[in-house]
């Protein structure tokens, strides 16, 4: 954030399957490197986590100069199956309106599967050819879809992308940690949204159905 250590958010829970609606205003921490993305959340601090829905869900936030982090720790057993099954929504609103004209979909497998034999290409590959497009099929599954319904566009951020959209999740013994990095200059790829650098407030929320 210029000229700021971090920002204030305002969550939005919104839970299908529990038919709840919870709000809350958290404060983003600062933190001055990047933070691994592996769902095991050792570099968050339990004190700074904000429970949710009867303590079901537990969030936290953090930014350096370059992201935002989102980290996620559920203990209901039928919430952590409805993640397992269809993945997590997020949606993000710059000005703070609780638009949901940005949004993030994790994993991207859960939320769009690719027809292989479109097109008619499938059956024209070689077997080698093949094998390398259901590799990489399975790789950009496995990332993060986001939606631009401003200017009707849409981009999946495969695994391994090193400065952009990245998300992992993990469950062990009933909990389900969930993490999530998203550039502060969302507009240099998607323009019709303004850079989080910029805001001292702004909107998240995620839902699963």
């Amino acid at each position: 954030m210029q000229g700021l250590k971090s920002v204030a958010i305002l969550f939005l829970a919104m839970i299908t399957v529990l038919t709840g609606c919870n709000e809350k205003v958290i404060q983003s921490v600062y933190v001055h490197s990047p933070l691994r993305i592996d769902a095991e959340l050792n570099e968050w601090d339990a004190r700074y986590f904000t429970s949710l829905i009867e303590k079901k869900i537990a969030i936290s936030t953090m930014n350096d100069s370059i992201n935002l982090y989102l980290a996620v720790r559920c203990v209901d057993p039928e919430l952590i199956r409805v993640i397992e099954q269809s993945g997590i929504t997020i949606w993000l609103d710059p000005d703070d309106n609780q638009s949901k004209d940005f949004e993030f979909h994790y994993p991207a497998s859960r939320y769009s599967v690719v027809n292989q034999t479109r097109g008619g290409f499938w059956q024209a590959m070689t077997d080698s050819q093949k094998q390398r497009a259901s590799k990489k099929l399975m790789n950009m599954g496995s990332g993060i879809l986001v939606i631009d319904k401003r200017e009707i566009n849409s981009h999946v951020f495969s695994p391994d992308s090193n400065r952009s959209f990245l998300a992992a999740t993990t469950e062990s013994n009933g909990i389900l940690l969930f993490e999530i990095r998203i550039p502060l200059h969302i507009e240099n790829i998607f323009p019709k949204f303004i850079s989080l650098s910029e805001k001292d407030r702004i909107s998240l929320g995620f839902g699963f159905s």
